[in-house]
């Protein structure tokens, strides 16, 4: 029953930092494309 719960607590975690990777990734990736693309009429011809 303990390495039962043991497990169960261990899988909760590496969800929880599944989901939190995915979601500073996301975050990035979202910073990079709001504040470091390039604007309107800044592309050069």
């Amino acid at each position: 029953m303990v390495t039962q719960r043991t497990e169960g607590f261990y899988r909760l975690f590496l969800l929880g930092q599944i989901i939190i990777v995915a979601f500073l990734f996301w975050f990035g990736v979202w910073v990079i494309v709001t504040f470091y693309s390039p604007g309107e009429g800044t592309r050069p011809d």
